[in-house]
Order: structure tokens, then C-alpha cells, then sequence
């Protein structure tokens, strides 16, 4: 082996250990700044401790030292299902926080919604029935729901007679007649001659027959 390759192996031997020196002293410092940590958090704690136990004896509390114990060592034990929870909370937050535009875009759309039901009248139709409802159970009690039920089949008959059309027609020829006809002191302030005369006329005849019929028809 000549001089240069003997050269370059030391030389690559020296680099090698200037690295592993290197790395001794990082281990090293390290460890010496976690003896410092732990040092400096010990002296905290046993602060941290005094300071706890003056101020719960001044409050008048009870600590069982072995209960304390007890404690911190479930916690050591269970860190694992801590670190579990934190990442539950971890994963809700973000969730939260993906969640609230939806969130927030369905509080607007709610808003614009009620808005325009309340342009249409929408909310006042609601609340005039709901005041017809309270008024409804305030004139009419259990009793009388339990009579309508009970003769339901009898207003579903009546209901259905209504919805003809034939019914429906002299229905309204009727309303409309009893809201347009007054009482007229000139018109129908007629002699007895005047009245037989009209019974004369085929449309009154025709009617009283009507009428007669109706009569008949009811008391059978």
C-alpha cells in the first residue's frame, strides 16, 4: 500500500471521529439541557406544591398525599387515551371549523326565507290562526270535540250534500241575495191586494211551491 492511500485512510478516519465526537457533544448537551429542564421544572414544582398546600390549608381542605398519588399515576397509565381525546377534540375543531360557513350560509338563508314570508304575510297569516285557535278552545271545551266526533258522520254527510253543485249555487244565489236585498220602507210597504196579486204570478207560485215541498221534505 503506498503513502497516499495510507494518507486518505487516516484522513477518513479522522473525519469519522471528529463526527462521532461531534455527535457525543450534541448527546451531550442535550442531556445537559434536559437534566437543567428537569432540574428547573422540580424546583417549580415542589413551589407549585408548597404554594397549593399553604393555600388549600388555608381553605380549610384535606389532601390525602397517597390519593394525589393514586391520581397522577392514572393519569401516567391512561396518557394514551388522553392523547386519544385530544385528537377527538382536535378532529371537532376542525370539523367545527368546516362546518360553521355551512352553518353560517344556513342562518342567512333562514333569514332571508323568514324575510320573505313575512313580505307576503305569511307570518301574520300564522299568528291571526293561532288567535283563532285560542279562541276556539276558549268558546268550545272537550266535550264539545267529543260530540263532534261522535256525529261525524253526519257532518261528513252534510258536507258532502254542500259540495254539490246545484247546492253550492243556490248557496250563494242566497247569500248574495240576503247581502244585496234590504228592508225598503217604499217597496215592501204593500197593501194586502197588492200581495194577493203577486201570489198571482207564476214565479211566486212556482217559489211557495218550492218552499212547501222544502217543508214537507223536513218534517217526514
Amino acid at each position: 500500500m503506498d503513502e497516499n492511500s495510507i494518507q486518505q485512510e487516516i484522513n477518513e478516519l479522522n473525519r469519522k471521529l471528529d463526527l462521532v465526537l461531534e455527535e457525543m457533544q450534541v448527546q451531550r448537551r442535550k442531556r445537559e439541557e434536559v437534566e437543567d429542564l428537569l432540574t428547573d421544572l422540580s424546583y417549580i414544582g415542589k413551589d407549585i406544591f408548597q404554594t397549593s398546600v399553604i393555600e388549600l390549608d388555608r381553605a380549610g381542605v384535606d389532601v390525602d398525599i397517597e390519593n394525589v398519588s393514586r391520581l397522577g399515576i392514572g393519569l401516567i397509565k391512561n396518557i394514551n387515551t388522553f392523547n386519544q381525546l385530544l385528537g377527538m377534540l382536535e378532529s371537532m375543531m376542525d370539523l367545527a371549523k368546516d362546518v360553521e360557513p355551512i352553518i353560517r350560509q344556513m342562518g342567512l338563508d333562514a333569514i332571508n326565507k323568514m324575510n320573505e314570508f313575512e313580505q307576503k304575510g305569511y307570518i301574520d297569516f300564522v299568528k291571526e290562526l293561532g288567535k283563532l285557535v285560542q279562541k276556539f278552545m276558549t268558546q268550545y271545551t272537550a266535550e264539545d270535540l267529543r260530540r263532534l266526533s261522535q256525529n261525524m258522520d253526519k257532518i261528513t254527510s252534510i258536507i258532502g250534500n254542500l259540495t254539490q253543485t246545484s247546492v253550492l249555487d243556490s248557496l250563494e244565489k242566497l247569500s248574495s241575495t240576503l247581502a244585496h236585498t234590504k228592508m225598503d220602507d217604499k217597496l215592501d210597504n204593500k197593501s194586502l191586494f197588492k200581495l194577493l196579486k203577486e201570489f198571482n204570478s207564476p214565479e211566486v207560485r212556482k217559489s211557495m211551491s218550492y218552499s212547501l215541498r222544502l217543508v214537507q221534505s223536513l218534517t217526514k
